[in-house]
This record gives structure tokens, sequence and C-alpha cells, in this order.
């Protein structure tokens, strides 16, 4: 869950194609029950010790302590978006976090005196590696977005949708967001449950796209490990 010290923040214009938002953590009070919940997005994060990592898509929650003082930020990349840059598979990547120098050779540790000089100097090196990206795969792209806006939206309507069938759409997916549109979908109707408005439960399960409120509290619990009501109590 975010913490009460994040923010996130547009990308440059010339990112906004592979980026859905910098983002910067700050901690002042220590936060040992830090839940980060899956999004379906990669992200490649710098933390107050100077390390660049790669946080793959995850298919379940996880915790990440956070100790007082601590600070990191990070770019998401928009579902799918992340191999045209990275250069590797994002089902390699699926519940992982490894070093970026695995990935770029020539990435070192950058150190930095605060979230905000982090962030700039993620930009720093995105930017420098466009260059050489390859083109993102637009038909993967296109059918996240619609995963993503359209809480009614099914495997096969999206497939017929971008001229693809469900087969080959499964194996583009796992590719480039790292797992299947269905997990995906599940992934998304659980961050549209969490970015709703304050409703009753009965209710913010119907738009989040959920058949009934047991089905969401079901669906929660097995992605985050929680209720939806114990989600919404949590400091963070």
């Amino acid at each position: 869950m975010p913490s009460p010290g994040y923010a996130e923040y547009l990308p440059p214009p010339e990112l906004r194609e592979l980026v859905a938002c910098g983002w910067t953590l700050s901690c002042e009070d220590p936060l040992p029950d830090h839940r980060v919940l899956p999004d379906g997005c990669i992200d490649i994060v710098l933390g107050g010790t100077g390390e660049l990592v790669v946080a793959g898509p995850s298919t379940t929650a996880f915790d990440s302590p956070l100790e007082a003082g601590s600070f990191a930020a990070g770019i998401r990349f928009l579902p799918g978006a992340a191999p045209s840059v990275l250069g590797v598979a994002a089902d390699e990547l699926r519940d992982r976090t490894v070093p970026l120098g695995e990935i770029w050779s020539s990435a070192r540790c950058r150190e930095a005196d605060d979230a905000a000089a982090a962030l700039a100097l993620l930009h720093g090196e995105l930017l420098a590696r466009l260059p050489a990206a390859r083109m993102p795969d637009r038909g993967v792209l296109a059918a996240a977005a619609i995963l993503a806006a359209d809480p009614a939206a099914t495997v096969g309507s999206i497939a017929a949708t971008i001229g693809l069938g469900e087969r080959q759409l499964r194996r583009r997916f796992l590719d480039h967001v790292g797992y299947g549109p269905k997990r995906l979908a599940r992934v998304l109707r659980l961050q549209r449950l969490l970015g709703g408005p304050a409703e009753p439960w009965a209710q913010r399960a119907i738009t989040a796209g959920y058949a009934d409120q047991a089905h969401m509290t079901r669906e929660c619990v097995a992605l985050t490990g929680r209720s939806p009501t114990q989600l919404a109590a949590a400091p963070a």
C-alpha cells in the first residue's frame, strides 16, 4: 500500500508512450507492515543506497518494510512496455527483483541525496536508453489499456478487437506483461477497487467489475492476503 510519503508524477513527454508514472517515496517513521500490491507493471527503482533494481510484475502482494529516514524513487512502465526498453522478456522478471546491472551491463549504482534527485537520475538513465529501444508491442499495449478501462472486457472480445487469437494474445502477454491477460484483468480490477471512491463495499465491488461482494473479497484475499476492509484500515 502507498505510504504517507508516496507521490506520483507525470513522466517527461518523451517517455509517456512507455511510462505510466514516476514515483517517489520518503519515509520519516518506520513502516514495518508496508505491503506492495500487484499492479501489472514493471518498475526501475533507485533506493537510498544507490542500488538500481528492476522490480518485475508481481502476481501477489509482498511485504517491503521501510526504515525511518529511507527514500526511493521509481519509474513505472505501462503494462506491456518495459521489455522494449529493458530487452528482456517480462515473464523472466515475474515475481522477481533483480539488479539493473544484470540487464543493462553499463548501469551502475547512482547515489542521490533525496527521492526527487533519485527520480531525476532515473529519468536521465531511461532517456539515454530510448534511442536503442525496440518498438513496443502495440497490440499488447492496446489490450492492456482496454482491460484497465473497461471492467466488462473479456479476453475473447479484446483479442477480436485487436485482431489476434486468444492463444496468440496470451503468448504475447507473457513476453511483454509477464503473465496472461486473465491475471492482468484480475490485478487491474483490484487496482480499480482500491482506487475507487469511498462507497459501500457492495457498490465498490460492482463498479470495479466483480460479480458481487463475495467475489471481491475472495479475489482481494487471493491477491493480497488481506480482505478489502483490512487493506482499507492499513496505515500504509
